[in-house]
């Protein structure tokens, strides 16, 4: 009589191609997982692709070391990760299948949470916290919180349209669901979206992290090796899939933001300026169809700040304006604060419509020449500020300033804030920034108020820059060159006020952001007065 197999909590699917100097630590985080400790509940099936480097013959190892729990398939090189998918599909039992890199890893205990979810909030797709390794990125956004119940494709969403998710395997099943076999890359993205569309609930854990995604050190993962000609053909097959799935509107919009936002776009900022002029009519040519094909009106205003106005360039024919305005700070372009919000300005596009509105983190290069250039001097209780910029329109210095703020739990200056205006961001002192038509920066904090309400000893503060806009509050630590005075090695600086004794030093962290150390020593007067009023 044969046997009955019992069904497994969760089949793991890997399709393999020559990754054995990353093979052995994948599958050593799949055979080590917490829910393998109890019998049955846990498969791998490998799918090696007609590996050439040793990684089937690694893969029948393991398969032997773990008899029950690794299942290996060879089969003949079919030139993508497509049709090992499929085939392990084809073979996976569990409840729920989950795709792992061959090049990737799982924290130990990553299949016991993800199992647990899906049961938990009756899941159909859960979505593992994520992190990049070897220089990948990894949006971490989606991961701040949990998410039982997110909405698909929503905002976040578009940003995580990978394999490597935790899918109901019935569903698949139900659907029908398969991997694109002429896609050489991205065959992952129909697969998924399709998966979440048809999903009744798709969740998403909060950190730890449960997944590490690897960047090979030879960069040679397939999405990783191309030029621009062949990346422009493979994200459009792409694009073209999901299109078919998902009929033009606003669901689809909202999918293709992630494309012209981070593929499509890198094609601008990182290939168009490389170009020769032939070579670089022939990547507008063939941008201009794209967005002629797929960027509606709606997916146009869903785009931010600078990746906006790169689209609307094109879309619009301006291709001379197309290369001035790639790249961090555009050369020509200013950024405008007003109490509306952020903007920018380009010189030779002054189109009422095409002014482009930035959003907070878009915020930063802005300000690089300012904190490059910039000089801190203490002149008795002034602290000095002076810089140069041509990028930070004169009309923006009335939003804003030079502050000083508490330094968060580890005693450093606290990263970048993106706050709302009613949260708001605390500030101990502040003073306002002023900008000269000819460019010039200056900003004067006089520190003796903050003197006289501190207390005797030392205390540090961030010295940073606060911008402030009707909606939100943009705080950014300042980054400038070695101070002038109070800096390690030239001393501190000394001042007196008001029945107190203070030094000022300026010190920079390991990230390189300022803080300013006030060490207050009460004068005689100020210890009489204070002891008077103790005795009264």
């Amino acid at each position: 009589m044969n046997k009955v197999m019992p069904t497994p909590d969760v089949s793991v699917v890997v399709p393999v191609y020559n990754t054995l100097d990353y093979l052995g630590a994948c599958l050593d985080s799949l055979v080590q997982q917490s829910i393998a400790r109890e019998p049955g509940r846990l498969e791998v099936v490998a799918v090696d692709d007609g590996s050439t480097d040793g990684s089937g013959e690694l893969l029948d190892r393991y398969a032997a070391e773990h008899p029950g729990v690794v299942h290996v398939v060879h089969q003949a090189n079919s030139g993508g990760p497509a049709r090992p998918c499929n085939v392990g599909l084809d073979h996976a039992r569990g409840r729920y299948v989950i795709f792992v890199g061959s090049d990737d890893h799982l924290a130990l205990d990553a299949l016991e949470r993800l199992v647990a979810a899906a049961d938990a909030w009756e899941s159909d797709v859960v979505v593992p916290p994520a992190e990049g390794v070897n220089g990948r990125h990894v949006d971490q956004r989606l991961f701040e919180r949990e998410h039982p119940a997110i909405e698909f494709p929503g905002d976040l969403m578009p940003y995580s349209l990978s394999n490597t998710k935790l899918f109901r395997r019935s569903l698949i099943e139900e659907r029908g669901l398969r991997y694109p076999l002429d896609l050489r890359v991205g065959s992952d993205q129909p697969f998924a979206v399709a998966a979440m569309l048809a999903a009744r609930r798709v969740s998403v854990l909060a950190r730890p992290t449960a997944y590490f995604a690897v960047k090979r050190h030879d960069a040679g993962n397939i999405s990783y090796a191309a030029d621009w000609r062949t990346r422009l053909g493979d994200l459009t097959a792409v694009v073209e899939h999901l299109a078919d799935i998902v009929p033009a509107g606003d669901v689809r919009d909202a999918l293709l933001v992630r494309h012209f936002t981070w593929e499509f776009d890198k094609l601008l900022t990182r290939d168009l300026l490389q170009r020769t002029d032939d070579d670089a009519e022939a990547l507008l040519d063939a941008l201009a169809e794209v967005a002629r094909r797929f960027l509606t009106p709606g997916l146009l205003e869903r785009l931010d700040g600078a990746v906006r106005l790169h689209w609307r360039l094109i879309s619009t024919g301006r291709r001379d304006l197309v290369r001035s305005a790639v790249g961090p700070v555009a050369p020509g372009s200013r950024l405008l604060v007003e109490r509306s919000g952020l903007w920018l300005l380009l010189d030779g596009f002054d189109e009422p419509t095409d002014v482009s509105r930035l959003s907070g983190p878009e915020l930063a290069p802005w300000f690089e020449d300012v904190e490059r250039g910039a000089r801190l001097s203490l002149d008795g209780s002034r602290l000095l500020l002076e810089a140069r910029t041509g990028a930070i329109d004169p009309a923006s210095d009335a939003r804003i300033e030079l502050a000083l703020s508490p330094l968060n739990e580890h005693g450093v200056p606290r990263p970048w804030l993106n706050v709302a205006l009613d949260r708001g961001t605390r500030v101990l002192a502040a003073a306002p920034v002023r900008i000269g038509a000819d460019g010039e920066v200056r900003a004067e904090l006089d520190l003796a108020p903050l003197a006289v309400d501190t207390d005797p000893g030392s205390t540090s503060f961030g010295i940073r820059l606060r911008v402030t806009t009707d909606e939100r509050i943009l705080d950014r630590p300042l980054r400038a060159a070695v101070p002038v005075a109070g800096s390690p090695g030239a001393g501190p600086a000394e001042f007196t006020t008001r029945g107190a004794r203070a030094q000022v030093a300026v010190t920079s962290s390991l990230e390189h952001r300022l803080a300013l150390t006030l060490s207050i020593e009460p004068t005689l007067r100020r210890r009489v007065g204070a002891l008077g009023r103790r005795l009264t």
